[in-house]
């Protein structure tokens, strides 16, 4: 079972954070939809199993939106840290490193019971003499959690250093850099302001000048009253103490352009600053003829009170870095923010752009597709049009090859190959031409008398003919015309050619209702005894 506290409500959070008086609260706020947040997961709950004595919470974002508004939730997922009710600090992101850092770092230590404690089985007198010889009990000492995981490291109590060294180890390298180098001038000013103990004035540039007492001694005695500087520092132990302020590449610079190491000190000191090594240079060109251009740098020992007043500077300095850090970083933040939100306005736009190109293009290919199903469509039924249209002329060719009519029979034996040849529509467009003398209709108005009369005598033998009208398979119509004495197998097998398929049957609606497939007897009678003769209909259906 999972270790980890999913929160229901807004009321059930605040009582965590109220109930849980000394110990540490870990609340990860996580979405289902957020993969980092999944992949957080299985690690934070391997903390909530081997952390027994820290809390942890899960929140979901999205049930409980304003539990994460009122924390001030801006990503997920989010870690946040509270004790005695109290927020400690937060971790954005899958850090989990850090956040296993920070459970060790305040979750490890508590603050022992007020007063003295007693031993199970010890007198009285014993107990009073151990208490009264600590001083006061345990009262106030920080021991080891006795809760805390053995195989977890320990935090380390950190050692007492100044404060103004602990603000300055919080800033970055330039700023402390340029600070610790006011400082110094500050410290060099006051030691070329104050009045030396010894034989030796001080110059406002913080060197000394000779008196004319100095002018006649001798070299030793030159150079043993400049070894001593103000505060009793050697000159050495000036250099070296300077020297960890100023910019060592530019020294390095100017001392490989054979300037003298004292020179290029004070051209960093002196010059504009932020210093630069044309800035130096030009410094020392102009002050290269100075008298006190190579005396040593003197240098003050600060009082406690001058150590108390820097210190208030450098906190004013250090809280005004600190809001102008606060500024960039939340300047910094909605810039962020806002590249966020409008790259998430254009991927929408792109995403509904996309959208309505992809229906554009479905639509197009739809009317296509119905468009090219239309085209097949009106193939088909050509095709079929133009089967009929070649079985009608088989079927006067047969006529007229049993009556002997071979004239005419020449004519439409023609007309079926120029059909075949043709195709239908070319057909029938040079019918209703009419340009052309091999057409029916040209042929019977060109004819003899003869023939019309032998014409006109085949008109009742032609409405001796039978139509049967056929429903396909596929729902079209069919008229067809045969003999009375035609069985309906003939007709079978005359629609069987035409559709390349025989798998079927025909019904014949009328009363009763008839039924003919090709192992039924009645298929074997004529289309007159069937009562189709002089028109019928059949529908052919699968068996």
């Amino acid at each position: 079972m999972s270790k980890v506290k999913e929160v229901k409500s807004d009321d059930e959070f605040r009582g965590y954070l109220r109930n849980s008086t000394g110990k540490l609260v870990v609340v990860d706020f996580f979405a289902e939809w957020c993969g980092p947040c999944q992949m957080a997961k299985p690690i934070f709950e391997d903390f909530a199993s081997r952390y027994s004595n820290v809390v942890f919470l899960k929140v979901d974002v999205d049930k409980h939106n304003g539990i994460a508004q009122k924390e001030g939730v801006q990503g997920m997922p989010t870690f946040i840290f509270y004790k005695n009710n109290t927020k400690l600090t937060s971790v954005v992101g899958m850090d989990m490193q850090k956040v296993e850092r920070l459970i060790n770092e305040y979750g490890d230590t508590f603050q022992a019971f007020q007063g003295g404690g007693r031993t199970l089985g010890a007198s009285s007198s014993s107990s009073s003499s151990s208490g009264g010889g600590s001083g006061g009990g345990l009262a106030g000492q920080v021991y080891k959690n006795p809760w805390a995981d053995e195989n977890r490291p320990v935090r380390q109590p950190k050692p007492q250093t100044d404060d103004m060294d602990e603000d300055l180890d919080d800033l970055d390298e330039e700023t402390r850099k340029a600070i610790e180098l006011s400082l110094l001038q500050q410290k060099i000013k006051k030691a070329g302001t104050k009045p030396s103990s010894s034989s030796s004035s001080l110059s406002p540039s913080g060197g000394s000048t000779k008196t004319s007492s100095q002018e006649g001694t001798s070299k030793e005695g030159t150079s043993a009253t400049q070894e001593t500087n103000i505060g009793g520092l050697t000159n050495e132990q000036v250099m070296a103490e300077i020297e960890k302020s100023v910019d060592a590449n530019i020294l390095k610079e100017l001392m490989e352009m054979e300037f003298s190491k004292l020179r290029a000190i004070k051209a960093l000191l002196n010059s504009p600053q932020p210093p630069s090594k044309e800035g130096c240079i030009e410094w020392l060109l102009e002050h290269q003829e100075d008298a006190d251009i190579d005396e040593p740098i003197q240098f003050t020992v600060e009082t406690e009170e001058e150590k108390k007043k820097r210190a208030e500077q450098m906190k004013e300095l250090l809280k005004q870095k600190r809001l102008e850090n606060k500024r960039k970083m939340e300047e910094e933040e909605r810039k962020a923010q806002k590249e966020r939100e409008l790259k998430r306005r254009e991927q929408g736009k792109q995403t509904l752009e996309m959208m309505e190109r992809m229906k554009e293009e479905q639509a197009k290919r739809d009317l296509e597709l119905k468009k090219k199903e239309k085209q097949e469509e009106k193939k088909e039924k050509l095709r079929m049009k133009q089967l009929l249209e070649e079985d009608k002329l088989r079927r006067k060719i047969e006529r007229l090859r049993q009556e002997g009519k071979t004239a005419e029979l020449a004519q439409v034996e023609k007309d079926l190959f120029d059909l075949q040849k043709m195709g239908l529509k070319a057909y029938l467009a040079r019918d209703t031409a009419g340009g052309s003398s091999d057409t029916p209709t040209t042929s019977v108005s060109s004819s003899t008398p003869t023939e019309s009369s032998s014409a006109a005598t085949s008109a009742p033998s032609q409405l001796q003919e039978s139509a049967i009208r056929v429903r396909l398979l596929d729902g079209t119509t069919i008229t067809a015309k045969f003999k009375p004495t035609d069985i309906i197998k003939t007709v079978h097998a005359h629609i069987a050619s035409l559709i390349k398929d025989n798998q079927f049957s025909f019904n014949c609606p009328g009363v009763p209702p008839k039924t003919y497939s090709l192992t039924s007897a009645n298929i074997n009678k004529t289309l007159d005894e069937e009562g189709l003769h002089p028109r019928g209909q059949l529908i052919c259906t699968r068996k």
